[in-house]
């Protein structure tokens, strides 16, 4: 019964994330979602729980299947690198 209804609320959060993806185009749900809290915080805990090897293979399959990203520090770090490469670019073409 409570794996049920575990899986019920999983399945739930994962469809407002999707609806989420849908408004945003991307799964990076802020930890403080004020429309959402609490799927600000279930998308850290999916998160932590894959860090820790804790969530089971089906459901990193349909995270990943959705684009979902793992690492947001990564991301960032890629993200900043890459505008400020873009910003070295336009210095390089003016200069």
């Amino acid at each position: 019964m409570y794996q049920e209804t575990s899986e019920k609320q999983w399945e739930a959060m994962f469809q407002l994330l999707l609806e989420y993806k849908d408004q945003h185009g991307n799964t990076l749900v802020p930890r403080s979602y004020n429309k959402s809290p609490q799927l600000g915080r279930w998308v850290g805990s999916q998160r932590c729980l894959h860090s820790k090897k804790e969530l089971s293979s089906n459901r990193v399959l349909r995270l990943e299947s959705i684009g979902f990203v793992w690492c947001v520090q990564i991301l960032i770090v890629d993200t900043n690198w890459d505008a400020m490469y873009q910003l070295l670019l336009e210095y390089k073409d003016q200069h």
